[in-house]
């Protein structure tokens, strides 16, 4: 069962629900959208609701359109029913393959917003708030390594997406790893973005997160600053903070911690399908320094490392393009070998 919506702050809420195969069909292909816009310029306006009927229940229609420099970038935003609880999620573009990304640990979709405005114009790309973060709000059980892991295939399942690329940012790209050792024949290509390999708590951590909860204006400034190290006009550390308050701090907190135990080194040797890790070289966090991202690549077998020169932690927000790139040169045919620009 899934909802269509508009949620606070994107125009008029009009709720009505689908079924799956009525769901299927919504995310099917469309015509082409045309190139996405540039980042940092989106400024959505409210557009009136239209709707349209399925069945007898009502649905916003056409979804949201977002038009600037004579490019259209539509959207469709869902709650889909994953067993007992409510996972919002986004769609975009068309294409006969999709990209589905999955925030960082305690990210929302705007993680992946501006990269999938790119990647919308030839592909079709999904995002959501897993389990604990942003819309998807869920019991504090629900909120560990497994649950999320379960979570991805039962969405693609609903969504009736049966391949995709998929993309993990952070801490939850240990969860899309996870996926793509259990389920090769779900995933034909894997990008991990400012991935770590542990996340095993030392006493910083258990400091970040204990402050979270008791002191949290003063820590997030702090770890915004620490993850856009090239944010100089700050722009995007405030949207990075607004996306954490999003989720909250104590729900942050719940997310770190349900990583305690998480070290997928002995899984990234047994991965099979084509992966390339996506990294900033600023990247100064604990868990996902540039050394531990080189480490990583190397552990997989046959991963491409990508450093974006300049970036820090959250280049999905700082350098879309680049990233979108990354994806898009597994999704592309290999160039040949012959030809003049068909080595790397």
């Amino acid at each position: 069962m899934t909802t269509c919506h508009r949620p606070p702050g994107r125009g008029s809420t009009l709720t009505g629900h689908a079924n799956k195969d009525q769901l299927s069909r919504q995310f099917a292909p469309e015509p082409s959208l045309g190139a996405a816009a540039g980042h940092h310029q989106r400024r959505r306006s409210g557009t009136p609701d239209r709707s349209l009927t399925l069945g007898d229940q009502r649905h916003p229609a056409p979804p949201p359109t977002v038009t600037w420099g004579g490019n259209r970038y539509e959207e469709i935003r869902v709650f889909v029913k994953v067993g007992d609880q409510l996972v919002h999620a986004v769609r975009s573009g068309s294409g006969p393959r999709t990209v589905v990304g999955i925030p960082g640990s305690f990210g929302t979709t705007e993680i992946w917003e501006q990269p999938f405005e790119v990647l919308s114009a030839r592909y079709q790309t999904v995002v959501f708030d897993h389990f604990g973060t942003g819309e998807t709000r869920v019991p504090d059980e629900l909120v560990s390594f497994e649950s999320q892991v379960g979570l991805v295939t039962d969405l693609l399942d609903e969504l009736g997406i049966g391949r995709c690329l998929l993309a993990g940012d952070s801490s939850m790209a240990a969860v899309a790893v996870e996926v793509a050792r259990r389920h090769p024949e779900r995933v034909e290509a894997l990008v991990l973005v400012a991935a770590g390999i542990s996340y095993a708590p030392d006493a910083g951590v258990h400091r970040f997160v204990s402050r979270l909860r008791s002191d949290p204006e003063p820590t997030l400034e702090g770890f915004v600053r620490a993850c856009l190290p090239e944010d100089d006009e700050g722009h995007l550390r405030r949207w990075l903070k607004d996306i954490i308050l999003r989720t909250g701090p104590s729900r942050a907190a719940r997310l770190v911690e349900s990583f305690y135990e998480v070290d997928i080194r002995d899984r990234l040797v047994q991965l099979r399908v084509p992966t390339t890790v996506v990294h900033g070289e600023l990247d100064a966090l604990p868990s996902s320094r540039l050394d531990i991202a080189r480490e990583l690549a190397s552990l997989v077998p046959g991963a491409h490392l990508r450093v974006i020169n300049g970036a820090g932690h959250v280049p999905t927000l700082s350098r879309p393009f680049e990233v979108a790139g990354a994806i898009e040169a597994l999704l592309l045919p290999p160039k040949s070998p012959n030809s003049p620009t068909g080595s790397r």
